[in-house]
């Protein structure tokens, strides 16, 4: 059997753990994460494939991952919060500013297949990654459009198992948002009945 394909599938086990342990903010999430994603990072970059950004999104994620694990194992745990429109205004403009000039050095310098693409798919995968850290609660609407834009990104460079997990990603990222919004929803009620009793 070809190596990457054993690669590829072996990272889509992993990755799809980590969100499914990410819905119910399993700490263990961030270790299937980082295994994942470093198999994902030597798939990325090797001849067949060249989406140098992706694999650089990629071992991003392994770096983040260990973030993440601190983060979420802190003696009083982040609870899941919510950003105002401007907020989001300014993580999409930037985010495609960001992009765009990325995608300038990478078409430049590197012989990248799809540059501005596979730029935009990595700078709004750390963003939204940094949203999941925080629990910021519209984190999973972000990973439903990065994921479908992905399963197009994939397809064209016939990352066939990648591209049916990005497929998965954006389902399971819809469950991950319903799952989030009973927590904020249950957070609210609690600080209301808190407020009340005061």
């Amino acid at each position: 059997m070809n190596h990457l394909l054993v690669i590829e599938w072996t990272a889509v086990l992993f990755n799809i753990s980590y969100v499914v342990l990410a819905w119910y903010q399993k700490k263990s999430c961030w270790i299937f994460g980082a295994i994942g994603s470093a198999l994902s990072v030597y798939y990325f970059q090797s001849p067949e494939v060249k989406l140098y950004a992706e694999s650089f999104l990629y071992a991003f994620y392994v770096a983040v991952a260990i973030y993440g694990w601190f983060m979420w194992g802190k003696p009083d745990p982040r609870k899941v919060t919510e950003l105002k429109l401007k907020d989001h205004l300014m993580i999409i403009v930037s985010g495609f500013v960001l992009a765009w000039l990325i995608s300038l050095l990478t078409g430049a310098y590197t012989d990248a297949a799809k540059p501005f693409a596979d730029s935009l798919s990595t700078v709004f995968g750390v963003l939204a990654t940094f949203l999941t850290i925080r629990k910021v609660l519209s984190n999973w609407i972000y990973w439903v459009i990065i994921d479908l834009f992905s399963v197009w990104l994939y397809v064209t460079k016939e990352a066939d198992i990648y591209a049916i997990q990005m497929f998965v990603f954006a389902i399971l990222a819809l469950v991950g948002y319903v799952q989030w919004k009973k927590d904020i929803s249950h957070s609210v009620t609690i600080e209301t009945l808190d407020d009340d009793l005061l």
